[in-house]
């Protein structure tokens, strides 16, 4: 019997050291909290607490905390997903669609206010915050895509399609 070839030896198997990785992210990605709760102090400032003065480094500040955990969010494992999520995402695929694309769409637009910020109107500060709050609505479109494809691909729904292959059996 012929030897099997070097790729589906790798399709095989996750090595070890990739898992260890993943599950680190994974962890990692709890950080996001923090964020959030950091963006959620900042905003309740901006909102209700904030004088006319201090108002542009408060919205600053809480843009730049909610686009780095939304950046944090995207280290999420995608096999870690309830079954609430599953079906979510089974249920209804046009209108997930429509949210993916409004995620790319608004980070896309976030992202080029932020750069428009910087170039017109010469506020880095603002501009940062700006762009970082875009940045990170790419990242966790990024993510809810994979988690999306991670979902179908289960389901056996992307077969025929462009899709990624599943591991062959073992033979």
């Amino acid at each position: 019997m012929a030897e099997p070839t070097i790729e589906k030896q790798i399709h095989r198997s996750r090595p070890a050291p990739i898992l260890r990785l993943g599950n680190v992210l994974h962890r990692i990605s709890h950080v996001k909290i923090v964020f959030y709760l950091l963006g959620m102090y900042f905003q309740a400032r901006t909102m209700f607490f904030g004088d006319d003065a201090a108002f542009i480094a408060n919205l600053n500040t809480m843009l730049l905390m909610y686009g780095i955990a939304m950046s944090f969010e995207s280290f999420r494992d995608n096999e870690k997903i309830s079954e609430t999520e599953r079906r979510w995402y089974l249920g209804k695929p046009a209108l997930w669609f429509l949210v993916l694309a409004m995620l790319f769409g608004g980070g896309l637009l976030a992202m080029a206010v932020g750069f428009l910020v910087f170039m017109l109107r010469k506020n880095d500060e603002l501009g940062w915050g700006i762009t970082t709050f875009g940045l990170g609505i790419i990242a966790l479109g990024r993510q809810q895509y994979d988690q999306y494809v991670q979902v179908l691909a289960g389901a056996g729904a992307l077969r025929g399609l462009n899709a990624p292959e599943s591991p062959p059996d073992a033979v």
